[in-house]
């Protein structure tokens, strides 16, 4: 893809930043996994990954151009005798109808000592260009970071680690780099 080495760059610290809790990740299953282009980027790292799509189209282009083990299927109907080392949501959790119950799924769906990477836009964090938009009327919820790890402990987590990147990135990517 054209934006390939920016999200090498991401998918990269994503993977970093996972391994930091749990150096012995072997499954991953990825909730919103697109085109399957962080799958594609980890499989020869973690031995068993496996993605959720919701959009059919997007799903065979996974499936068939890069030959992953993704489905069309909701985390919340996604039923697997399998437990997994760590789940990843990027961009997904904001979506969602009931987020509580999908990361519920997700406590139920992750091994012992397993880890959930979640990532999600910053209602409070830095936006290039300035006054980028907040996703509406895309995004059902909006999460700093204060509500976010109110979320996943109140569903039985622990935080291990949180940061906050720049939104809009590929923007400002395409526009050679911020200008301040």
């Amino acid at each position: 893809t054209k934006y390939k080495d920016v999200f090498h760059r991401f998918f990269e610290d994503r993977l970093k930043n996972i391994i930091k809790v749990n150096p012995n990740i072997n499954s991953l299953l990825d909730i919103g996994s697109g085109y399957g282009f962080f799958l594609d980027y980890i499989r020869e790292k973690i031995p068993n990954v496996s993605g959720l799509e919701l959009d059919s189209d997007v799903m065979k282009y996974a499936r068939d151009k890069l030959g992953l083990n993704v489905m069309s299927e909701r985390i919340e109907d996604f039923e697997s005798s399998e437990r997994f080392d760590c789940i990843t949501m990027c961009d997904v959790l904001e979506h969602l109808i009931d987020p509580v119950a999908v990361l519920e799924r997700c406590w139920n769906l992750l091994s012992s000592g397993g880890v959930i990477f979640i990532q999600v836009p910053n209602l409070v964090g830095f936006k290039l260009p300035f006054g980028h938009g907040w996703g509406l009327p895309h995004h059902i919820w909006q999460f700093g970071p204060r509500s976010l790890i109110k979320l996943v402990e109140n569903c039985g987590f622990s935080v291990h680690h949180w940061y906050t990147g720049v939104l809009g990135v590929i923007g400002v990517y395409k526009r050679e780099g911020p200008t301040l």
